[in-house]
């Protein structure tokens, strides 16, 4: 991949809630291109399994079918986990997606298991317990912005402190052997840098991997600002490799769709 951003796996269309109505699929697609990107991933929500939620991915799907994109598109999901055991979408929708990234720290969501306490220790122990549950599943792929969401009363400073290098380890342990990649989002790394070099420290010693993506919700989001993102030479600086990045080859077809 070298020192330059070749794509993004993580984007919402405006069939999400959360997005704006500029985000169509060629609008995404002539974007990437222009940022000289190889792929980017489609990730629209699903919070509940809501029949509609299912039929966003349905249209994209379609969509996509009819439509010669200037770059790869990928058709992923980003699906909520609900509790350490339960995630909103069913194994049987997961068939005929590239892949299913979970975010399993949707704390925002009033149907949402919540921390027993706000206490940085309990908070980082269920964010855990979460992201555990999902890697179980066998139908997750990616986990979405993972641990550091700001979306809990904590800074994302407190909540990375509060993270041991045992449960990052058994983490990256349990995500390797499943074939879970965590998602990096270069608008963290800046902020806590230490927690990033420990992340991927524990990545390097169980072979676990790492998506890239920015979570677009608006044109401009698409790409990766270095005044607001970390460049790629500035994670490889915290102990990443260019070895550990996902390409979306290795994500395309995870699901059924090819």
């Amino acid at each position: 991949m070298g020192d330059v951003y070749r794509w993004n796996l993580h984007v919402h269309t405006y069939r999400s809630e959360c997005a704006l109505p500029e985000m169509t699929i060629p609008d995404l697609c002539e974007c990437g291109a222009t940022l000289g990107y190889q792929a980017i991933a489609l990730t629209d929500h699903v919070n509940l399994g809501r029949p509609w939620e299912l039929e966003v991915l349905r249209a994209d799907a379609e969509e996509l079918a009819g439509y010669q994109p200037p770059l790869r598109v990928l058709l992923g999901t980003e699906a909520t986990m609900l509790s350490p055991t339960q995630l909103c979408l069913p194994a049987a929708a997961a068939q005929g997606l590239d892949f299913v990234m979970v975010a399993a720290n949707h704390y925002h969501l009033e149907f949402v298991e919540q921390p027993p306490s706000l206490d940085p220790d309990v908070v980082a122990a269920h964010c855990l317990a979460m992201t555990e549950g999902a890697i179980a599943l066998g139908y997750c792929d990616v986990i979405a912005h993972p641990l550091l969401r700001g979306s809990v009363p904590l800074t994302v400073r407190e909540l990375a402190q509060a993270y041991p290098d045992q449960g990052l380890a058994q983490l990256c342990r349990k995500a390797a052997a499943a074939g879970v990649a965590l998602e990096i989002n270069p608008r963290l790394p800046r902020a806590v840098p230490d927690f990033f070099s420990r992340l991927f420290a524990a990545a390097r010693a169980a072979g676990a991997r790492f998506t890239l993506g920015t979570d677009a919700h608006r044109l401009v989001s698409l790409d990766y600002d270095p005044e607001h993102h970390a460049t790629l030479p500035e994670l490889y600086a915290l102990g990443l490799r260019p070895q550990d990045l996902l390409p979306p080859e290795e994500l395309a077809g995870r699901r059924g769709r090819r």
